[in-house]
């Protein structure tokens, strides 16, 4: 059995170097963080929307979301309603379903065979294992993602002081007498 590795903490008291990499924090993105905007048709299914909300949501607490992300969670979202159709046909049908065919004289028979929307549910279950993969939402691959560089906010401009709000009360009588002053030689 391999002797565990040093800390770094230990490495320093015995004046040695680690032949690893000391692992720093993780990575940013040059990518803002920014929430996509949800298709008008993901909006109009409520499971899609609450599903396209859902990922947005645990991409946000991880500092990854990001609006090109929409994309992928949009096709996501596509998937899961069919994988939702599919499943509404397979407890209609069944797995085995009878089909018939012609045989090689033209006579009908009747065969049973998987139903067609397994594959069709298997095949959207991949897809979207494949997506939470891509988005860093799968065991695996959950620290892949960098975290995207959060956005300045935009400067608040300050309003213009008003001068006379600025200036001492002494100085405001002055400057009203200079102002009577001009008037009176102005008049």
């Amino acid at each position: 059995m391999a002797m565990p590795r040093k800390s770094l903490e230990r490495h320093l008291l015995n004046g040695t170097r680690p032949e690893y990499e000391p692992q720093t924090e993780s990575p940013t993105s040059s990518i803002p963080v920014s929430k996509p905007r949800m298709p008008a048709r993901i909006k109009a299914d409520p499971e899609s929307a609450a599903e396209f909300s859902g990922i947005c949501r645990d991409l946000k607490q991880r500092g990854t979301l990001t609006r090109a992300d929409g994309r992928l969670i949009e096709l996501y979202c596509d998937k899961s309603k069919q994988r939702r159709e599919a499943l509404k046909h397979l407890d209609d049908e069944g797995l085995v379903c009878e089909y018939t065919r012609l045989d090689s004289h033209g006579q009908e028979r009747t065969t049973e065979k998987r139903n067609i929307y397994w594959g069709i549910e298997q095949e959207c279950m991949k897809n979207m294992m494949a997506i939470l993969d891509r988005l860093g939402l799968h065991p695996i691959n959950k620290d892949k993602p960098r975290r995207g560089v959060q956005p300045k906010p935009k400067p608040v401009p300050e309003p213009e002081p008003n001068v006379d709000e600025l200036l001492s009360p002494m100085a405001q009588e002055l400057m009203k007498k200079f102002k009577a002053e001009r008037e009176a030689e102005n008049g």
